[in-house]
């Protein structure tokens, strides 16, 4: 409701839904059997087969992603339909049962959906390149990409393994158009996702290794990119942290964390901000324990995002808990000193608004720092004269 609220939706279509009690709802029947024939005959070119079409509509349930799926695979694998009708019946697949309604309640139960396209997973099976392109795309579903991002998160030299998944349906190619040139991006549905990320549960983690490394890494380097470019960004990455948030257990884990966090407060999503932040706290104390000097900076940061939305206590308390770690560190080392100076600098911020006293203590004590380590002109000498003054 939030979503549909901020958008402003005169319609808001879906199949997943139900409680918009603001708005007037026009229930929509599944697809009529007719049309979904004439769907799954739009991508099979193959020499009809009243009967056998018949019987595939039926086992999918009326369920168009999974026809369109179907018919795509019975196209490009060149068979019959009764040969192909025959597969299906062999594998079990059968997603209709005897509790299906006639609308999409639930998405027809997607777990039985899942169960069913992991059936034909197993039966129309992939290489080896197709199987670990499909995997860490799985981690992405509903989010278009080109062939570029492909080409760097993915290892993808050319487009040929791309297309033919995509004309065996397990993901759809769509063009863009864009000054008079014709570009095409790559969607995996959700559904399929799900089907295809429940063949590799032991082992996707690992299988998507270089993919969490390589957004890592676009994510660092968009530092200088204007908002809208990280927004699209961070789709991607939240959609792996989704999935992965279970399986985080090191150090580059960690690192894929914070650059998450940081663009949200980049972009000034601070409420999303601070779940990623907290996170990484447990992940932090999980790896290091919980006083490391990792754990200063990250309650530094979520103090940060705190005052932002003006939960100054809630901040002050972030502060603080940082200051505890940093006071145990070595004060010999000059970045600890200019770390704890920063951090000074926010708390006295925090108790400018009531306290001047504590206030002048924080500050003069970061103004102190900053003019011996950095020198009387640095920007951050400077800003601490101000709050100072």
């Amino acid at each position: 409701m939030s979503i549909s609220a901020y958008l402003s939706c005169r319609i808001l279509i879906t199949s997943r839904c139900r409680g918009y009690q603001q708005l007037k709802q026009i229930e929509i029947l599944s697809l009529g059997t007719p049309y979904c024939k004439s769907l799954f005959m739009h991508y099979y070119h193959g020499e009809k087969d009243e009967t056998s079409l018949s019987r595939i509509v039926e086992l999918a349930d009326r369920h168009t992603v999974t026809i369109e799926l179907l018919s795509k695979i019975a196209d490009t694998s060149e068979t019959t339909l009764s040969d192909f009708l025959q597969t299906l019946v062999e594998c079990g697949f059968n997603i209709g049962d005897e509790e299906a309604t006639a609308t999409h309640e639930k998405l027809r139960s997607e777990d039985r959906i899942i169960e069913q396209l992991k059936k034909l997973f197993r039966v129309y099976g992939f290489d080896e390149k197709e199987e670990a392109l499909l995997v860490q795309i799985s981690t992405i579903p509903n989010l278009p990409f080109v062939f570029n991002q492909a080409k760097k998160w993915f290892s993808q030299n050319n487009r040929s393994t791309l297309n033919a998944l995509s004309g065996r349906g397990w993901l759809k190619k769509k063009a863009m158009y864009n000054n008079e040139s014709n570009r095409y991006c790559y969607i995996m549905h959700s559904v399929i996702a799900a089907a295809v990320r429940a063949q590799y549960l032991d082992c996707l983690y690992d299988m998507c290794q270089s993919f969490i490394r390589e957004i890592t890494s676009d994510m660092q380097k968009s530092v200088d990119e204007n908002d809208t470019f990280k927004k699209n960004l961070i789709q991607f990455s939240w959609s792996i942290n989704d999935i992965f948030k279970n399986s985080f257990h090191n150090e580059t884990d960690c690192t894929f964390l914070w650059t998450l966090a940081e663009i949200y407060r980049d972009i000034g999503l601070y409420a999303r901000t601070i779940p990623i932040l907290d996170q990484l706290m447990e992940l932090y104390k999980n790896i290091y324990g919980e006083d490391c000097m990792q754990m200063g900076s990250v309650w530094n940061s979520k103090g940060m995002a705190e005052y932002q939305l003006s939960h100054f206590e809630k901040a002050l308390d972030c502060y603080l808990q940082s200051e505890k770690i940093l006071n145990g560190m070595s004060k010999d080392v000059k970045s600890v000193r200019v770390d704890l100076a920063r951090l000074k600098v926010n708390i006295g911020k925090i108790y400018l608004k009531e306290n001047h006293k504590m206030a002048e203590s924080y500050i003069n004590g970061a103004y102190e720092i900053f003019r011996f380590d950095l020198g009387e002109d640095h920007c951050d000498t400077l800003n601490a004269l101000m709050h100072k003054a």
